[in-house]
């Protein structure tokens, strides 16, 4: 797939969106390079949605795999909707009410990916233009309506309507609940594939356990909306 084909796919779907500290390719700022070597080690191989630190987060993705290694440099996803349904009763009544704080600091912070965008200076100029937003722990999807969770440790940070120990704890509860192997599937790449993906009901991570093995992968993304959140039909007849 060619850069302006890769373009014009995502166009598909709404407006190509810029990240605020991947490379760009040559004369596509809206295409990232996500390159990774024995010189430029993976250092984001976490479980996230894509850029949750925003008000409006990513809609989805195209992913072009330009070179693989000879072994390894998979992608999971996990379903965050199915994440939801299995929850308990409680639990889903606990988060219906809950909020999470989003920080993209929390992840970028003393990386090799924020110094080559600029060190200190970056990281100022991140605190300034994307400070914390806080979202819904349970979203509705925007074309289906459909909840599911809105929470991951690379970006989120605390849930704000809790203490600090039970927002801890119950962080990390969730984290181990929606990484269950049940809710995952397992891409693997070879040069020339494309995945997309509803960044609105998934999380991925991208498995590290090719290095110092050469990766190279083109990045596109679509701008998203302002997540809302998830009101049950049971409250809603209820008002």
């Amino acid at each position: 797939m060619s850069p302006e084909a890769q373009i014009a796919l995502a166009r598909h779907f709404g407006e190509p969106e810029v990240h605020e500290i991947f490379a760009s390719a040559d004369s596509y700022p809206e295409l990232s390079m996500l390159e990774n070597d024995a010189s430029k080690p993976p250092e984001i191989n976490t479980w996230h949605t894509d850029v949750t630190y925003r008000k409006a987060p990513t809609l989805c993705s195209v992913l072009n795999c330009l070179e693989s290694p000879e072994v390894g440099g998979d992608t999971l996803f996990l379903n965050t909707q199915l994440a939801y349904e299995t929850l308990s009763p409680a639990m889903k009544t606990l988060l219906l009410e809950s909020t999470l704080e989003h920080d993209v600091l929390k992840v970028y912070r003393g990386t090799n990916y924020l110094e080559r965008a600029g060190g200190d200076e970056k990281e100022a100029e991140l605190k300034r233009k994307n400070p914390p937003v806080i979202h819904p722990a349970v979203i509705a999807h925007p074309v289906t309506g459909k909840p599911g969770l809105l929470v991951n440790a690379t970006h989120g940070t605390r849930f704000t309507n809790m203490s600090r120990l039970e927002s801890h704890h119950l962080l990390n509860l969730l984290c181990e609940h929606q990484q269950l192997p049940e809710f995952q599937v397992r891409f693997e790449w070879e040069a020339g594939s494309i995945a997309m993906w509803d960044n609105f009901s998934t999380q991925h991570y991208a498995v590290a356990d090719y290095y110092p093995q050469r990766r190279l992968m083109r990045r596109i993304t679509v701008a998203g909306h302002e997540p809302k959140a998830y009101v049950s039909p049971h409250a809603m007849a209820a008002a």
